[in-house]
C-alpha cells in the first residue's frame, strides 16, 4: 500500500492480540507504516444491530496521516496510547442505547431488517448554516413509506435524545466506562470533538462500502451480548446487541449464511 505517495513496504508481519476469549491470537498482518484519518460511520450493520460513529483526530491530521510507531498510531483499548484519532468514537447503537425493540430482523422491530429501509443521516450546524460548526448528528429511518424516529437513549437517562451531541458523547463515556470516561469523554473531547468531525467532513471524504468479518473480535463490539467472558451484560454499556458471546467466528457464518447478501442503491447526498 501506499501512504502519502511512499510505498509501505518494510517489516510487515503479525502482531500477538488478545480475542475476546482471552486466546493470544496473530492479528494483522501490518507493515512499518499505518494511516489515520478522520471517519464517520454512517452504517455500521447487519440484521441484528446497527451504529453510527463519529471518530475525530487531533488537530495535526487534516486529511491522510502517516503514522509510525504506537505513539502515533496508538494502541486500541489503550487510553494513554490513543495515536492521532480516536479509535473508539462517539456511537449510537440502538441497542447499546437502552432500546433492544427498536432494530432487528421481524415485524416485532420498528425497524424491521427483513425489508428494504432508507437511512437518512443530517449533519446540524450550531447556527443552521452549511458553514457552521457540527453540533448534532441525526438519524431518521424510513420504511414502508412512514417516517421513522430514532430511538430514544433511555441508557444515559430519561433526556439524553435521540441523536449525537456533545452532551450524549460525554454521557456516554461516562455511563459505558468507555477509554478516558473519569476525565469525561477525554478522547474525543480532547481531539476537538464534532467539531473536529465537522472540519473534517468540510475538507471532504470518501464515501465507502464494505462487507466483512471480524476474525479476532468476531463482531461483537457491534451486536455482542458482551466483549468478555467475565462481563456482566446486565450493566450499563456491555450488551451491544442480541448474538451470544460465542457467536461470530467467521469461519462458522460462512458455513451457516453462504447466501447472506446486502444490497445499497440510490445514495444522495445534498443541503437540509
Amino acid at each position: 500500500k501506499f501512504i502519502n505517495g511512499e510505498a509501505n513496504m518494510l517489516h510487515w508481519g503479525t502482531v500477538p492480540a488478545k480475542s475476546p476469549s482471552g486466546e493470544i491470537k496473530q492479528d494483522g498482518p501490518f507493515g512499518q507504516y499505518g494511516a489515520c484519518c478522520a471517519e464517520m460511520d454512517i452504517f455500521e450493520a447487519n440484521r441484528e444491530a446497527a451504529a453510527f460513529t463519529a471518530h475525530p483526530c487531533n488537530e495535526k491530521v487534516k486529511g491522510l496521516y502517516r503514522c509510525k510507531g504506537k505513539e502515533e498510531c496508538g494502541e486500541k483499548g489503550d487510553e494513554s496510547l490513543p495515536g492521532m484519532c480516536d479509535k473508539e468514537g462517539c456511537g449510537f447503537n440502538s441497542w447499546r442505547m437502552g432500546d433492544q425493540k427498536f432494530y432487528g430482523h421481524g415485524a416485532e422491530f420498528d425497524v424491521d431488517t427483513s425489508k428494504p429501509m432508507t437511512i437518512v443521516t443530517q449533519f446540524i450546524t450550531q447556527d443552521g448554516t452549511d458553514d457552521g460548526e457540527l453540533s448534532e448528528i441525526r438519524r431518521i429511518w424510513l420504511q414502508d413509506g412512514k417516517v421513522i424516529k430514532n430511538s430514544q437513549a433511555t441508557a444515559l437517562g430519561d433526556d439524553a435524545g435521540d441523536s449525537l451531541t456533545e452532551s450524549v458523547c460525554a454521557a456516554e463515556s461516562k455511563a459505558f466506562q468507555q477509554p478516558g470516561s473519569k476525565a469525561g469523554n477525554k478522547v474525543f473531547k480532547d481531539f476537538g470533538g464534532l467539531k473536529s468531525v465537522g472540519e473534517a467532513l468540510g475538507r471532504g471524504m470518501v464515501l465507502s462500502m464494505s462487507i466483512w468479518h471480524d476474525p479476532l473480535g468476531r463482531m461483537l463490539w457491534l451486536d455482542g451480548e458482551k466483549l468478555h467472558p467475565d462481563d456482566d451484560s446486565a450493566d450499563p454499556g456491555v450488551s451491544a446487541g442480541p448474538c451470544a458471546f460465542e457467536s461470530g467466528d467467521p469461519a462458522e457464518l460462512l458455513k451457516q449464511h453462504k447466501d447472506a447478501s446486502v444490497k445499497f442503491w440510490n445514495i444522495r447526498y445534498g443541503e437540509i
